[in-house]
Protein backbone atom coordinates (compact mmCIF):
# COMPACT_ATOMS: atom_id res chain seq x y z
CA UNK A 1 0.00 0.00 0.00
CA UNK A 2 1.57 3.52 -1.06
CA UNK A 3 2.17 5.51 2.33
CA UNK A 4 3.07 8.40 0.32
CA UNK A 5 0.96 10.31 -2.15
CA UNK A 6 1.69 9.51 -6.02
CA UNK A 7 2.19 13.38 -6.65
CA UNK A 8 4.82 13.71 -3.97
CA UNK A 9 6.84 10.79 -5.47
CA UNK A 10 6.19 12.11 -8.80
CA UNK A 11 7.63 15.90 -7.61
CA UNK A 12 10.89 13.69 -5.93
CA UNK A 13 11.21 11.90 -9.79
CA UNK A 14 11.22 15.19 -11.28
CA UNK A 15 13.78 17.28 -8.84
CA UNK A 16 15.71 14.15 -9.53
CA UNK A 17 16.05 13.94 -13.81
CA UNK A 18 16.34 17.12 -16.03
CA UNK A 19 13.76 15.90 -19.03
CA UNK A 20 10.15 16.93 -17.76
CA UNK A 21 7.12 15.15 -17.06
CA UNK A 22 4.26 15.85 -19.05
CA UNK A 23 1.80 13.48 -16.99
CA UNK A 24 1.15 10.23 -14.95
CA UNK A 25 -1.23 7.90 -15.13
CA UNK A 26 -2.72 4.49 -14.14
CA UNK A 27 -3.17 2.67 -17.13
CA UNK A 28 -4.54 -0.11 -15.46
CA UNK A 29 -4.93 -1.13 -11.75
CA UNK A 30 -1.29 -1.76 -11.59
CA UNK A 31 0.12 -0.25 -14.52
CA UNK A 32 1.87 3.12 -14.21
CA UNK A 33 2.72 5.47 -17.20
CA UNK A 34 4.68 8.26 -16.93
CA UNK A 35 4.66 10.40 -20.27
CA UNK A 36 7.57 12.82 -21.14
CA UNK A 37 7.20 16.25 -23.04
CA UNK A 38 10.15 14.81 -25.50
CA UNK A 39 12.57 11.85 -26.06
CA UNK A 40 14.95 12.04 -22.86
CA UNK A 41 18.53 13.00 -24.42
CA UNK A 42 21.45 12.33 -22.09
CA UNK A 43 19.70 12.21 -19.24
CA UNK A 44 21.77 9.88 -16.80
CA UNK A 45 19.62 10.47 -13.89
CA UNK A 46 16.53 9.43 -15.89
CA UNK A 47 18.47 5.92 -16.88
CA UNK A 48 19.13 5.60 -13.22
CA UNK A 49 15.19 5.90 -12.43
CA UNK A 50 14.38 3.68 -15.50
CA UNK A 51 16.57 1.02 -13.90
CA UNK A 52 15.06 1.51 -10.71
CA UNK A 53 11.50 1.06 -11.32
CA UNK A 54 12.53 -1.61 -14.06
CA UNK A 55 10.59 0.55 -16.28
CA UNK A 56 9.65 0.15 -20.09
CA UNK A 57 9.89 3.03 -22.85
CA UNK A 58 7.29 3.36 -25.61
CA UNK A 59 8.93 3.32 -29.00
CA UNK A 60 8.58 7.24 -29.65
CA UNK A 61 10.15 7.06 -25.93
CA UNK A 62 8.18 9.74 -24.81
CA UNK A 63 5.86 7.31 -22.28
CA UNK A 64 8.24 4.99 -19.51
CA UNK A 65 5.53 2.16 -18.27
CA UNK A 66 5.86 0.32 -15.05
CA UNK A 67 4.27 -2.47 -14.51
CA UNK A 68 3.14 -3.70 -10.70
CA UNK A 69 3.49 0.00 -10.03
CA UNK A 70 1.17 -0.31 -6.53
CA UNK A 71 3.87 -2.71 -5.57
CA UNK A 72 6.96 -0.26 -5.58
CA UNK A 73 7.92 1.36 -2.61
CA UNK A 74 7.09 4.61 -2.82
CA UNK A 75 7.76 6.17 0.54
CA UNK A 76 11.44 4.51 0.21
CA UNK A 77 11.82 5.88 -3.23
CA UNK A 78 10.60 9.04 -2.11
CA UNK A 79 12.91 9.45 0.16
CA UNK A 80 15.89 8.26 -1.68
CA UNK A 81 15.17 10.30 -4.99
CA UNK A 82 15.23 13.29 -2.25
CA UNK A 83 17.96 12.70 -0.41
CA UNK A 84 19.80 11.93 -3.54
CA UNK A 85 18.83 14.04 -6.36
CA UNK A 86 20.14 10.48 -8.00
CA UNK A 87 23.46 11.57 -8.02
CA UNK A 88 26.08 8.85 -7.54
CA UNK A 89 28.38 10.16 -5.14
CA UNK A 90 25.26 10.85 -2.86
CA UNK A 91 23.66 7.39 -3.30
CA UNK A 92 26.77 5.71 -2.11
CA UNK A 93 27.07 8.26 0.81
CA UNK A 94 23.30 7.70 1.50
CA UNK A 95 23.65 3.83 1.22
CA UNK A 96 26.88 3.84 3.66
CA UNK A 97 24.70 5.56 6.30
CA UNK A 98 21.69 3.52 5.66
CA UNK A 99 22.31 0.24 4.32
CA UNK A 100 18.12 0.26 3.22
CA UNK A 101 19.37 2.04 0.21
CA UNK A 102 21.64 -0.79 -0.59
CA UNK A 103 19.42 -2.79 -2.78
CA UNK A 104 18.79 0.84 -4.55
CA UNK A 105 23.16 0.58 -5.45
CA UNK A 106 23.07 -2.97 -5.86
CA UNK A 107 20.22 -2.71 -8.86
CA UNK A 108 22.42 0.29 -10.68
CA UNK A 109 25.37 -1.73 -10.43
CA UNK A 110 27.10 0.55 -7.61
CA UNK A 111 28.84 -1.95 -5.42
CA UNK A 112 28.98 -5.34 -6.07
CA UNK A 113 25.62 -7.47 -7.33
CA UNK A 114 24.72 -9.77 -4.42
CA UNK A 115 26.57 -8.71 -1.49
CA UNK A 116 25.48 -7.34 1.20
CA UNK A 117 27.76 -4.45 1.44
CA UNK A 118 30.91 -3.45 0.85
CA UNK A 119 31.18 -2.25 4.42
CA UNK A 120 30.90 -3.92 7.79
CA UNK A 121 26.54 -4.28 8.79
CA UNK A 122 27.42 -4.10 12.33
CA UNK A 123 24.16 -4.82 14.06
CA UNK A 124 21.29 -7.11 13.75
CA UNK A 125 18.88 -3.70 12.65
CA UNK A 126 21.06 -2.76 9.85
CA UNK A 127 21.09 -6.11 8.65
CA UNK A 128 17.47 -6.51 8.63
CA UNK A 129 16.98 -3.26 7.46
CA UNK A 130 18.91 -4.23 4.20
CA UNK A 131 17.31 -8.09 4.01
CA UNK A 132 13.47 -6.13 4.19
CA UNK A 133 14.60 -3.68 1.64
CA UNK A 134 16.16 -6.23 -0.77
CA UNK A 135 12.60 -7.85 -0.20
CA UNK A 136 10.84 -4.33 -1.14
CA UNK A 137 12.91 -3.82 -4.24
CA UNK A 138 12.38 -7.84 -4.99
CA UNK A 139 8.67 -7.15 -4.75
CA UNK A 140 8.30 -10.37 -2.48
CA UNK A 141 5.43 -10.49 -0.10
CA UNK A 142 6.31 -11.43 3.45
CA UNK A 143 4.02 -15.22 2.75
CA UNK A 144 6.18 -15.25 -0.86
CA UNK A 145 9.00 -15.24 1.10
CA UNK A 146 7.78 -17.47 4.29
CA UNK A 147 7.13 -19.59 1.41
CA UNK A 148 10.55 -19.39 -0.21
CA UNK A 149 12.15 -20.12 3.03
CA UNK A 150 10.03 -22.06 4.94
CA UNK A 151 10.14 -19.85 7.93
CA UNK A 152 6.45 -18.68 8.98
CA UNK A 153 5.41 -14.99 8.29
CA UNK A 154 5.38 -14.32 12.30
CA UNK A 155 9.16 -15.14 12.56
CA UNK A 156 9.57 -12.98 9.55
CA UNK A 157 8.02 -10.31 10.76
CA UNK A 158 9.42 -10.53 14.53
CA UNK A 159 13.05 -10.51 12.56
CA UNK A 160 11.59 -6.99 9.93
CA UNK A 161 10.88 -5.43 13.44
CA UNK A 162 14.25 -6.12 15.19
CA UNK A 163 14.16 -9.07 16.89
CA UNK A 164 16.69 -11.55 16.90
CA UNK A 165 17.05 -14.68 14.54
CA UNK A 166 18.97 -17.38 14.29
CA UNK A 167 22.00 -17.66 11.79
CA UNK A 168 20.22 -20.84 10.35
CA UNK A 169 17.25 -18.91 9.52
CA UNK A 170 19.20 -15.88 8.65
CA UNK A 171 20.82 -17.41 5.57
CA UNK A 172 17.76 -19.18 4.34
CA UNK A 173 16.40 -15.30 3.71
CA UNK A 174 19.39 -14.46 2.23
CA UNK A 175 19.53 -17.33 -0.01
CA UNK A 176 15.79 -16.74 -0.60
CA UNK A 177 16.54 -13.23 -1.55
CA UNK A 178 19.43 -14.62 -4.07
CA UNK A 179 22.10 -12.97 -1.53
CA UNK A 180 26.09 -13.66 -0.66
CA UNK A 181 27.52 -13.42 2.23
CA UNK A 182 30.51 -12.53 2.89
CA UNK A 183 32.68 -12.71 6.23
CA UNK A 184 35.75 -11.30 6.90
CA UNK A 185 38.06 -10.47 9.88
CA UNK A 186 38.77 -6.38 10.27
Amino acid sequence: MTTVPLDEWINAVQLSIQTPIAGVSWEDQDTLQIQFTNSPKKDSQLDDFTTLVSGQWSPNKHTLTIRQGRQLPFELLTNFFLLTRLQKPLMVKLAEQDPKYLPYLDKLNLVKPGTLSQRPIGTLSEAASYLFACVAQKKMTLRELSEATGLTQVSLSRFKGGQDVKLSNFLKIAHALALSLHVSSS
